[in-house]
């Protein structure tokens, strides 16, 4: 198959697996495997618990398949926690980093990936670190002795909303969207070249 093509299981619950087109300067090999690591991660994490609420996994081949990311929607506190462990557990060797993200995050889009971790954490609590770990030969940041395997520490960052045990809670993690947004007409504020770059708010020039 080819780098663009799209993975979807059949096994419920649904998850669509997909590494999307081949990022600059990331080998055809790279893509491949990160597209294998969505797929085993995906299998694992689904199980946990007696199964979770597992919407998409996406591991970025352009960071060198060390990062998987899980979308999700936690039903009670803890359960996003668990899914990240899973995750860093999997037989999927190179993760060191797992984030965990909301339904309304483009996993395929790193800047959303990044408003979510900077927006929806609380270091305290949401970030864990977990040393002692058996790490990847590539991963070269780890210690290794003599004639030992690498070791090193893998690390989960839980950015998603409160469960949904906690509705109120969760509200006040919801995406603040200024008022009537729809109707902003991006020329009344700019320069008389903001006429080229397009009308409305969001809209985007040729």
């Amino acid at each position: 198959m080819s780098a663009g093509s799209s993975w979807r299981t059949v096994t419920p619950p649904p998850c669509e697996i997909s590494s999307g087109a081949t990022p600059a300067g990331v080998a055809i090999t790279g893509v491949l495997q990160a597209m294998a690591t969505e797929i085993i991660v995906a299998e694992h994490v689904r199980n946990v618990e007696g199964g979770l609420d597992l919407i998409d996994v996406r591991c970025p081949a352009e960071a060198g398949n060390l990062i998987v990311i899980v979308k999700l929607r936690g039903r009670v506190d803890g359960q996003t926690k668990t899914a990240l462990m899973a995750a860093l557990s999997s037989p999927a060797l190179l993760p060191k980093l797992a984030i965990g993200v909301d339904e309304d995050v483009d996993v395929d889009d790193l800047r959303d990936v990044g408003w979510s971790m900077a927006s929806r954490t609380h270091a305290q609590t949401d970030v864990s670190l977990i040393d002692g770990l058996w790490a990847h030969p590539n991963d070269l940041v780890s210690p290794k002795e003599a004639g030992q395997d690498r070791v090193g520490t893998k690390w989960l960052f839980d950015s998603t909303m409160p469960a949904l045990t906690q509705p109120i809670m969760r509200a006040a993690y919801e995406r603040a969207i200024p008022r009537n947004l729809d109707n902003v007409v991006l020329d009344d504020y700019l320069p008389n070249g903001g006429a080229q770059q397009g009308g409305r708010s969001g809209e985007t020039g040729n």
